[in-house]
């Protein structure tokens, strides 16, 4: 019976003292606290953010300091952050508060520049409140003590164990469009590579035309440049003829496609006649009869030297000798004719 009365009472005393999870730290109101840093690996140069939550029944915050979202940002040259000995350990680039009824959230963001553990020293979040000008003035102290941080080495993250050569920057500071540039100019060139090979037949189509059309202005600006310097030439009525002949054949022979320089004048006859026929503008077919017309008259002072038609009257008429400023016309003959056929008869 004592033992069953024994069991009882400790049973009611387990009951009466239920069994809570302990807090990570306290402040000094006694209140549950939590800290969560961010991120897990801290390495040097990286941006840490440290949330310390905690709850207190005691408002610490001035009724007419907040936002509408319920943050405070305070002032980060707080003396526990920005003294010498800090300074050279981190920077500190934001702290902020963040309060919902008796709920606070007290986050400070900052940048370590040295390896090893890292901690800040306690301090009363009144005291920084009161420094930014958002503390309520009360008596009681809020003691905040931010848990210690393991900062590691550069070395320690790229898992680097000798020095290594001094290496020039990869890219020089202000080319950076230049390389957008280069990129997109690659980008462009590759797309039409594609498409050319895609196109193949046809891209080769286009470029013989090209070809073809290139060298009938080649031909015709040879032709016509020969033909000129002819003209100021000093070779006899029958040399001229003969040369001008020569070059007016050479050109045709390319431009149609024909054998003009083995044909005599009754096949170059039959020739012009049946290119005639495939033009349709009126002003090449006038160059075309003209050009007939000049070869009678150049074959007539090649061959019709001591020939009897060489001796009818009028002399001027049937001498086997060209007339004065008869040179030049058959030279703008040729040209005119050259001209006209190459740009369709405009």
């Amino acid at each position: 019976m004592k033992i069953f009365s024994f069991l009882c009472f400790v049973c009611c005393i387990f009951f009466a003292n239920p069994v809570f999870s302990q807090p990570v730290s306290k402040t000094s109101f006694e209140s549950e606290t939590n800290q969560i840093i961010t991120p897990h690996e801290i390495f040097i140069g990286d941006t840490v953010f440290v949330q310390y939550v905690f709850r207190t029944p005691v408002e610490i915050v001035a009724e007419n300091a907040g936002s509408t979202d319920g943050e405070l940002s305070l002032r980060t040259d707080f003396p526990i952050f920005s003294s010498t000995a800090e300074a050279e350990n981190c920077t500190v680039k934001k702290i902020s508060l963040i309060h919902t009824g008796l709920d606070y959230n007290f986050t400070v963001s900052f940048v370590p520049w040295k390896p090893g553990v890292f901690s800040f020293r306690e301090f009363d979040i009144q005291d920084i409140l009161s420094f930014s000008g958002l503390s309520k003035s009360q008596k009681k102290k809020c003691t905040l003590k931010i848990a210690p941080v393991s900062v590691l080495s550069v070395s320690e993250k790229t898992h680097a164990t000798l020095l290594q050569p001094p290496a020039s920057p990869i890219l020089v500071p202000g080319t950076i469009y230049v390389v957008y540039a280069l990129i997109a100019g690659a980008a462009l060139l590759f797309t039409a590579l594609c498409f050319l090979l895609a196109h193949i037949k046809r891209v080769v189509s286009a470029l013989k035309r090209l070809g073809v059309i290139m060298g009938y202005g080649k031909n015709a600006r040879r032709a016509a440049r020969r033909a000129r310097r002819l003209l100021r030439s000093s070779e006899s009525d029958a040399v001229f003829c003969a040369e001008l002949q020569e070059i007016t054949r050479s050109y045709l022979s390319y431009r149609f496609d024909r054998p003009f320089s083995t044909y005599d004048t009754r096949e170059l006859e039959k020739s012009f006649f049946e290119i005639s026929e495939k033009i349709t503008a009126f002003s090449q077919k006038m160059r075309i009869e003209e050009l007939i017309a000049l070869f009678r008259r150049t074959d007539y002072i090649r061959y019709a030297v001591g020939s009897l038609d060489s001796k009818l009257l009028p002399p001027a008429k049937h001498d086997v000798v060209l007339l004065d400023g008869e040179r030049k016309e058959m030279v703008d003959t040729v040209c005119n004719a050259i001209a006209f056929l190459e740009r369709g008869g405009e």
